[in-house]
């Protein structure tokens, strides 16, 4: 997968974020091998974006953590869990954390996900939705 666009997505996605920041949340800046960055949007909501970049340039793993409250999130991960098999999901190495979960064995398969621009698509369809609920 290519490293993400953000350019492209702050045009693209104009209608639903505010402010694209450097950094992850962690403290840490983006670096030549990890790409750090809070995608602010609407609703007061946040995206924390890390991507993992392989010397030829390619995104190796991410964290694409969406934030709709302090103690809401759907997080879109890629990390693989060789090691122990109670982490994996038939998905592997992608897979979805969220917060109802009670433990990190509890994640959910991840088959359409896997990109920041599917999951931004994704989370202005929710918007919208919202809107419609509301009125």
């Amino acid at each position: 997968m290519n490293p993400t666009n953000f350019g492209l997505f702050r045009r693209e996605f104009g209608d639903i974020i505010v402010d694209i920041r450097d950094g992850d949340g962690s403290g840490q800046p983006s670096t030549i091998t990890t790409t750090r960055k809070t995608i602010q949007l609407i609703n007061d909501q946040h995206i924390s974006v890390t991507e993992k970049i392989t010397p030829s340039g390619t995104v190796d793993q991410f964290q694409h953590d969406w934030i709709l409250a302090a103690d809401r999130y759907i997080k879109f991960h890629s990390e693989s869990h060789p090691l122990d098999k109670r982490y994996q999901t038939p998905t592997e190495p992608y897979h979805i954390h969220h917060s109802g979960q009670f433990s990190s064995l509890n994640r959910l398969s991840n088959t359409a996900h896997r990109d920041l621009f599917t999951i931004l698509e994704m989370i202005r369809i929710h918007f919208l939705a919202s809107d419609i609920r509301d009125q």
